[in-house]
């Protein structure tokens, strides 16, 4: 693979852009064609040439969600000499962030909500600042995936929230079987950690795992 899509991303991250960006992740998929303003952001240029999107409604539904990537990439960029950080990390390993950026938008395709690139913008300048392995960041990446709607307001819930006494709510089951929770049930102990079941005695906590995605998502109202 060539450095297009590095160079592009890179390119992306200039002060010049930024509000080009935001006006295409708050663009409507009726307009997001409409708005010339594509070629005005080399990343989404680059993805509308290279993998020739055409004009269904899901393409312009995934052209709005890599905008809102990159638009959340931009919004937790707050100094010049953050954004001269990450364009130097970029610049550094051409090829590797290409094909890590061909792997971010094979998981932006996929993604139904919206909601789930700025999430995943995140997680991705949590790696390239070195918060996380590539390893653990492919996990959570693929996590926020599985999420249902619902399940990720369950998860920011954990700490303060008791639950109906006879029945363990699904989200907390989807929630722990991705590592997020555990059940802790046999445990004495209660701290603010804790989510309790009475009746059952079912408690979960949030896992170190599970803390770790929080503080880097860092979103729950």
């Amino acid at each position: 693979m060539d450095n297009t899509l590095s160079e592009s991303f890179k390119e992306s991250l200039d002060e010049s852009a930024v509000s080009i960006v935001a006006g295409l992740a708050e663009a409507g998929i009726d307009s997001i064609l409409d708005e010339g303003l594509l070629n005005k952001v080399p990343i989404v240029s680059t993805v509308f040439s290279l993998y020739k999107f055409g004009n269904g409604i899901r393409e312009r539904y995934n052209l709005i969600k890599i905008s809102r990537f990159l638009n959340e990439i931009n919004s937790q960029i707050v100094d010049e000499e953050k954004r001269n950080s990450y364009i130097k990390i970029i610049s550094d390993e051409p090829k590797k962030r290409s094909k890590e950026i061909e792997y971010l938008l094979i998981l932006i395709d996929r993604y139904l909500e919206k909601e789930k690139p700025e999430m995943l913008a995140k997680l991705y300048l949590a790696y390239l600042r070195g918060e996380l392995s590539w390893n653990t960041f492919s996990q959570y990446s693929v996590i926020i995936g599985e999420f249902l709607p619902g399940d990720y307001q369950a998860f920011c819930r954990v700490e303060s929230s008791l639950m109906h006494p006879l029945e363990v709510p699904a989200p907390y089951l989807r929630l722990a079987s991705l590592g997020l929770l555990v059940d802790s049930s046999e445990e004495d102990s209660v701290d603010d950690t804790s989510l309790i079941l009475a009746g059952n005695r079912k408690r979960y906590l949030v896992t170190e795992f599970g803390n770790n995605l929080k503080k880097i998502l860092n979103s729950c109202l």
